[in-house]
């Protein structure tokens, strides 16, 4: 068995459903979802974006971590 993913607008996807059911192909139709982000954790991640540009946080190199 192989896998074709195809990834189209309404109207093309339509054609291609034909075409298959015409070939007499079985498939199956999965619907991308975007995943949205909760908006407090997008606030946290723009607060603390924010204090980076403030200088208010401090970076550690990687090579200091095991010091």
């Amino acid at each position: 068995m192989e896998t074709l993913i195809v990834r189209s607008n309404s109207k093309d996807i339509s054609l291609l459903k034909e075409l298959l059911k015409k070939m007499k192909i079985t498939y199956t139709i999965e619907t991308e979802q975007i995943a949205s982000f909760d908006q407090e954790f997008t606030d946290k991640l723009d607060k603390s974006i924010r204090e980076g540009q403030e200088g208010k946080i401090q970076f550690i190199k990687t090579e200091d971590l095991w010091k």
